[in-house]
């Protein structure tokens, strides 16, 4: 139950935060200074809400198969570079070259 104090805090920043950025850059808005901070507010409370709700999405995931995709991505584009950069396939023509790439 305590996470939802930290979100609901989390939620109240990103509000802040969205208001003081209209303030600082209105042009990202609208050029009425009230309606900019309105539509600030607003967009930093959806930022807020929007990753709230990826946190609750995510709730059942676990970090260790996040852990092993993340180096199964690193590794394949490794190998992929180490592939690339071998000068193997700078020979071929064509078709078969268009197939690779």
């Amino acid at each position: 139950m305590s996470l939802w104090y930290i979100r609901i805090f989390f939620l109240s920043l990103c509000t802040v935060g969205g208001f003081a950025i209209s303030q600082v850059r209105p042009e990202f808005f609208v050029s009425s200074p009230n309606i900019s901070a309105m539509l600030g507010m607003v967009s930093g409370f959806g930022f807020g809400s929007l990753l709230i709700a990826v946190d609750e999405m995510l709730k059942g995931f676990s970090l260790r198969a996040f852990s092993a995709t993340s180096f199964g991505l690193f590794l394949g584009s490794v190998v992929a570079w180490r592939v690339d950069h071998s000068g193997y396939l700078a020979n071929l023509e064509g078709k078969a070259r268009c197939l690779l790439w």
